[in-house]
């Protein structure tokens, strides 16, 4: 499962000026809010299957984790 779909994880939708998600939960280890912001777009790949450094390239590897563990700084 991907941590920024369980629970802990909330979600802001924006429209304008792009639509954007942006996910908004805890780390699990240090329990540090993140807030990790990507496209609708890339959103809708990701969940289509496209790997998730091809889907958010722009997103740093420790974000990228976040969003897969819960966990940001490895």
């Amino acid at each position: 499962m991907h941590y920024f779909l369980t629970k802990a994880v909330r979600y802001e939708e924006q429209y304008e000026p792009d639509h954007t998600y942006t996910f908004i939960g805890p780390d699990v280890i240090t329990k540090d809010e993140i807030r990790v912001t990507v496209n609708a777009p890339d959103l809708y790949q990701y969940h289509q299957g496209t790997l998730i450094q091809n889907a958010f390239p722009y997103l740093t590897p420790s974000e990228r984790e976040w969003m897969m563990t819960g966990m940001y700084n490895l």
